[in-house]
């Protein structure tokens, strides 16, 4: 069974949390973990901000970040992060993107199609050099 880190109760509790940010005293984030911060935290706001550490490997994946660290105020401020931002994960599906531009040559292919096939129907009924306003009409009274 592999060991659950001590900062796993701290990253269940912000993917449970329902708000943008979360602003905590170090008391409070002990009493989440259920154990004592590490002096680090206490004595660097860089214990916190670093992003390659084992600490912020527990919230970084549940979407959150710490955005201000005050060991003066014994605080620390959690942000949720922009969905995009969020690091990827090898079990996250992500579903294929198409640019709009795709999307904007297929819209004038179709078009195109759509033109031709006129054509070739009104060539097709004999119409070939007449006004389109008098074909319209025509059609529309068929």
């Amino acid at each position: 069974m592999a060991r659950k880190s001590k900062y796993q109760t701290l990253a269940d509790h912000l993917a449970a949390f329902e708000g943008f940010e979360w602003r905590a005293t170090f008391a409070e984030v002990e009493q989440v973990m259920g154990a004592a911060l590490p002096k680090g935290a206490r004595a660097r706001e860089d214990w916190w901000e670093a992003a390659d550490t084992r600490q912020s490997q527990a919230w970084l994946p549940v979407g959150w970040e710490v955005v201000r660290a005050d060991v003066e105020d014994r605080t620390v401020t959690f942000r949720r992060r922009p969905v995009d931002a969020a690091p990827e994960t090898p079990e996250k599906d992500v579903a294929p993107w198409i640019p709009i531009t795709a999307w904007a040559v297929l819209g004038g292919l179709l078009l195109t199609l759509g033109a031709v096939a006129a054509r070739k129907r009104s060539r097709k009924s004999g119409m070939r050099n007449q006004d389109p306003a008098r074909t319209f009409a025509r059609q529309r009274a068929l």
